[in-house]
């Protein structure tokens, strides 16, 4: 661990070098604060979503709709946690502004308004928790970190879909 300004900071988990507003399909894993389970249950190896897990649904579903050229894969929302594949593609072609939370402005150095991962995680994450403490959960809070990897080719991407779509089935609840 690195130390700045005489504290301890935990590297950057980032693919260092890597442009995160590139092109490229996403697998993305966030969690609840702290690994609590909010989003529903596992019964019989199938999640059932609670009303907080709908929300996290429904807000995951619209990022397409608030950032051009940006799609979604395979979803599977756990108790405490979400996996899903986010695919960044093409350029936006527009100087509109997205209307997500932390959207990129036009700047001379950057005129295709692309926004970053972070910038649509953190949209996500921000629309996500306000519905969700307007639901009556004002506890409910994400780690403040996500893990992201970037997928490189066709197998690593089935073997990541094959992995979503199981996560149900191996779920083990964390003893606490």
């Amino acid at each position: 661990m690195a130390l700045y300004q005489r504290k301890y900071r935990i590297e950057s988990a980032r693919w260092s070098g890597w442009d995160y507003s590139s092109d490229g399909t996403y697998f993305i894993t966030i969690c609840t604060k702290p690994r609590v389970n909010v989003f529903g249950q596992i019964v019989n190896k199938k999640m059932v979503l609670s009303n907080q897990g709908i929300v996290v649904e429904e807000c995951w579903g619209s990022i397409p709709l608030h950032y051009k050229n940006v799609g979604l894969g395979v979803v599977a929302i756990m108790p405490d946690h979400f996996h899903g594949i986010i695919i960044l593609g093409g350029t936006t072609q527009s100087n509109t502004v997205e209307t997500g939370h932390a959207p990129s402005l036009p700047t001379a150095e950057n005129r295709q308004n692309r926004p970053s991962l972070g910038n649509i995680i953190g949209s996500f994450k921000s629309a996500a928790s306000n519905k969700i403490h307007a639901s009556g959960f004002p506890d409910f809070g994400w780690q403040v970190r996500y893990n992201d990897r970037v997928i490189r080719d066709k197998p690593e991407l089935q073997r990541i879909e094959r992995y979503i779509r199981d996560n149900p089935k191996n779920w083990k609840p964390r003893i606490t």
